[in-house]
């Protein structure tokens, strides 16, 4: 799998994995630390149409239609309420299991890959987690620069809707044209699983 890293890797194996090593390390953060060390282009060409959306939204929307070929593990929602937009983030898995350092290293990107579009000055207003709170919180609030609510009914962030709709400084819509171009004229990656995207609509609504 290392020496073919396009090729994709079972959610339940990565999941074990990043929970195995938090476990074996003693680091509570392991998955925030990892997102940290994240930038876009370790996304391929995906990162590439990603990093040149004109805003966040435009990207939340990219991420969903192109769910396929960034994670089909991963469910992605987004919903607007009055001046504040929430976007869900869950992890799905073949058999239950705990996704703690799976889920927090997902919410992580999502904030790393806005403020790489937005700015260092685009900040969640709450990020919310599922799981139970680690005994410290040095590491979440240094990444994610806002209050944490655990115990929460979802996983995912709030922030004001207007925050979704920053303009990118350094949008290049001649890289994502490009991008997408390459990517539409791969064969057999041009489409999505149906059982995938059925299985993240029912997990999602209920």
């Amino acid at each position: 799998m290392i020496a073919r890293p396009d090729d994709p890797i079972r959610s339940d194996a990565v999941v074990r994995l990043l929970e195995t090593s938090a476990q074996r390390s003693g680091c509570r953060a392991f998955g925030l630390r990892m997102a940290e060390a994240r930038h876009m282009s370790h996304f391929g060409v995906m990162g590439l149409m990603l990093s040149h959306q004109r805003t966040p939204r435009d990207a939340l929307h990219t991420a969903i239609r192109y769910m396929h070929l960034l994670n089909e593990s991963v469910a992605l929602h987004i919903e607007e309420t009055g001046r504040t937009a929430v976007i869900r983030g869950e992890i799905l898995t073949e058999r239950p299991l705990p996704t703690t350092q799976a889920t927090e290293l997902l919410i992580a990107v999502y904030v790393q890959s806005f403020r790489a579009i937005a700015g260092d000055r685009w900040r969640p207003r709450t990020s919310y987690f599922r799981h139970a709170a680690p005994g410290s919180l040095t590491v979440h609030h240094r990444v994610f620069g806002c209050r944490c609510e655990f115990d929460a009914e979802f996983n995912g962030l709030s922030c004001p809707v207007g925050d979704l709709d920053i303009v990118n400084p350094s949008v290049d819509s001649k890289f994502a044209d490009y991008a997408r171009d390459f990517i539409d004229a791969m064969p057999g990656r041009s489409s999505a699983s149906v059982v995938a995207d059925v299985s993240r609509l029912v997990y999602l609504f209920l």
